[in-house]
């Protein structure tokens, strides 16, 4: 029995180390149009690419030779809008300084690649304004340190089934990743009448606040206030110069800058010999540098910008389908998660059997902006 035993573990044991190659298929090679268009800018920019394996990281290169317009359909009388090819996009710019789009106007894009042609049609929809942006403290507890958070006040339109997409940028680095994709179904995520016409609830303000980590994996304040720190060196200091600063520092996830625990060990970059590994080199910017002296410098409180776009109907089951995909929680949970898809589209090849994706939008948009400058700025939660 015991011999039967010892030649079931080995078998076992040997079973776990076969390697499984699922021999994948190639992806289909599919056109791709991104035309999310704004009413706010005199430069508008569609990009059309192709789709690549699901594995391959490269950026996607620009399908070429495309002729692409978009019509008014409401106002016949309006010239199409021509975008001209570009190295790597397609691009209308306006002579006059007017923008592309007129509220409750539905537009029409029409796109020939490759001897195929592409359509797609939706409408320009109002979009409320952005009231203000304000920061709240959340005292630290047994879980995290003081937190500060922003978020932003804006009241949903009245009349139900307006969707939104709400853009952020921290100190000019939009805030992009699947996680942070922040849209809005009237004030809330779904249909329901007590969502029209009040204030966006909590969860879709607070999503201009990002959540980092510190190097030692500790959840870092979204926003801070700004900080006077000392440099040892007698340099002036200005905007592109870069300064070296002992550990600890803190950083984002992806190794940017957050800011300065110790402030007193700042050397100025003079070469590019290799650092300690308890070092990193920090580039300053006009946005977070004010020179006060020879031997201090200013970073000022962190800035967050919002914007809130107008979307479609079908633009806001687009992005959340898109938050579905590229948002998948690793670990046991993956098992039981639907497989992956490409997410929907509502450009129409004129050829049925031809595969397209991507998805064409005209934006109505508003915004503000706010810099957290004082503790007088700081609402406080206990």
């Amino acid at each position: 029995m015991k011999k039967i035993f010892y030649v079931l573990v080995a078998f076992i044991a040997f079973s776990c180390e076969t390697e499984v190659d699922p021999g994948l298929d190639s992806s289909l090679n599919i056109l791709v149009i991104d035309a999310w268009l704004t009413n706010n800018d005199p430069i508008q920019h569609i990009n059309i690419t192709r789709s690549q394996p699901f594995f391959d990281a490269s950026a996607p290169t620009k399908v070429g030779g495309a002729t692409v317009t978009v019509t008014d359909l409401t106002d016949p009388t309006v010239p199409a809008f021509v975008f001209t090819e570009r190295a790597d996009r397609y691009t209308w710019e306006s002579t006059d300084g007017s923008t592309l789009g007129v509220i409750g106007h539905e537009y029409q894009l029409d796109v020939e690649v490759g001897g195929a042609s592409f359509t797609s049609v939706t409408q320009l929809s109002d979009v409320p304004p952005v009231d203000s942006i304000r920061f709240r403290l959340e005292e630290e507890n047994a879980f995290f340190d003081d937190l500060i958070f922003a978020e932003f006040f804006a009241t949903d339109l009245e009349g139900i089934n307006d969707t939104y997409w709400i853009k952020a940028w921290k100190n000019g680095r939009y805030l992009g990743k699947p996680g942070e994709i922040n849209i809005a179904y009237d004030a809330a995520f779904s249909v329901d009448p007590d969502n029209d016409g009040v204030q966006f609830i909590q969860p879709i303000r607070d999503l201009i606040s990002p959540f980092e980590e510190s190097r030692e994996e500790e959840t870092l304040s979204p926003y801070s206030l700004p900080d006077t720190l000392r440099i040892v060196a007698d340099t002036t200091l200005a905007a592109g110069d870069t300064i070296f600063i002992n550990f600890p520092a803190l950083l984002y996830s992806d190794g940017t800058p957050f800011g300065i625990i110790d402030g007193e060990n700042i050397m100025i970059a003079e070469d590019n010999t290799k650092l300690p590994d308890d070092v990193f080199s920090i580039p300053l910017d006009d946005e977070q540098l004010v020179q006060i002296s020879s031997d201090k410098i200013f970073l000022q409180g962190d800035s967050v910008y919002v914007e809130i776009h107008s979307i479609s109907n079908e633009a806001y089951f687009f992005m959340n389908q898109v938050i579905t995909e590229t948002t998948r929680a690793g670990g046991f949970g993956a098992l039981f998660a639907t497989p992956l898809a490409n997410v929907s589209t509502n450009i129409v090849p004129d050829d049925p059997e031809t595969s397209v994706a991507g998805f064409f939008n005209v934006a109505a948009v508003s915004g503000a902006g706010n810099r957290l400058e004082s503790e007088d700025q700081i609402r406080i939660i206990e």
